[in-house]
């Protein structure tokens, strides 16, 4: 058996350092371990609001009053979206223990079902994740400070794309801790989908068979067992839902920030004449949009899926269990 939830320790800690996991990683933790990094994590955070608020002439743009007070709605909208995060992920904290036991009570369940190709894609889970993580973080950084030291070197911009560009992290931060956890559900769905094909067709294999009574009793176990499982998954959706909600509400709100204000200075530096630096800018919001692209399309894949298990549940011929008397009693 495959030991997801143990392989998936390594980026609980990894989100736990930017305050999001606020509940220990397992029992040997201690238990002041997150309270130590959400403590870190406002406090940085708070100075580099400080920071910020001080040297405004030196980071924000103070040539018109529109282009100032863009600055400033971003400057306000980003921290008050991450401080919000932070506010959430201790509120619900609970939820995060509920959701991991939660977890663990299906891997014990799908622990026999597990084919090479379920394993493979359960061991590819964490790595792929970890992949996803770094090749994201090496493309924003990579576009934001070629912008800022080669495509647009002058202090203030300099000064305005590095200090934000570790603010847009902590924020992403928190868009791939959802991506992290939608992509487990959907690693867990997919699983089921897979034994829900297998007791289909050993369902349709019984109704050409006879004298089976002990077989057709031991699929209908399992038609329970993985009904069981998927609800259990239901469940976690909406525990998810609880966790997450608020998140995504001011993620995305930000992002709309972000993308009508850069926008504004995309076409300011056309109207101005640099051309180049108005095509390097837009490259650059690009990266903004990546985790909500990537967080958009789990959360399809994951409707997807759910629509298909539906459909293959709703579809299931029940009139193998009628040759044995048992099932035809009850």
């Amino acid at each position: 058996m495959v030991d997801i939830l143990l392989a998936c320790q390594s980026l609980l800690k990894f989100f736990q350092l930017f305050g999001y996991h606020c509940s220990k990683v397992n029992r040997h933790q201690k238990s002041f371990t997150w309270i130590i990094c959400l403590f870190v994590v406002i406090v940085g955070a708070s100075c580099l609001m400080w920071f910020i608020s001080e040297y405004q002439t030196q980071i924000l743009y103070t040539g018109n009053k529109f282009g100032t007070a863009l600055d400033f709605g971003k400057f306000l909208m980003n921290f008050f979206a991450f401080f919000s995060i932070l506010v959430e992920s201790f509120y619900f904290r609970s939820y995060n223990d509920v959701l991991w036991k939660e977890f663990q009570c299906v891997e014990e369940k799908i622990g026999k079902w597990f084919t090479l190709k379920d394993a493979f894609d359960a061991t590819h889970l964490v790595k792929s994740t970890w992949i996803t993580i770094i090749l994201f973080f090496f493309y924003m950084f990579f576009w934001d400070i070629f912008y800022a030291f080669v495509i647009c070197p002058e202090l203030r911009s300099s000064n305005f794309t590095m200090v934000f560009l570790f603010v847009y992290a902590l924020m992403h931060v928190r868009q791939l801790q959802m991506l992290f956890y939608t992509n487990m559900i959907n690693c867990y769905l997919k699983i089921v989908e897979n034994h829900l094909n297998f007791i289909i067709s050993q369902s349709k294999i019984m109704l050409s068979l006879h004298n089976l009574s002990y077989d057709i009793h031991l699929l209908s176990d399992e038609l329970q067992s993985t009904t069981a499982v998927y609800k259990k998954l239901m469940n976690q959706g909406a525990t998810f839902n609880t966790m997450f909600g608020f998140s995504l509400f001011s993620t995305k709100m930000r992002e709309h920030v972000h993308i009508l204000t850069d926008l504004y200075w995309v076409v300011f530096q056309f109207l101005s004449g640099n051309v180049v630096r108005a095509i390097f800018l837009a490259t650059s919001l690009s990266s903004k949009c990546v985790c909500l692209m990537l967080n958009f399309r789990s959360a399809e894949e994951m409707s997807s899926l759910i629509d298909t298990i539906n459909w293959r549940i709703s579809g299931i011929d029940l009139a193998f269990q009628l040759k044995s008397s048992f099932h035809w009693e009850k």
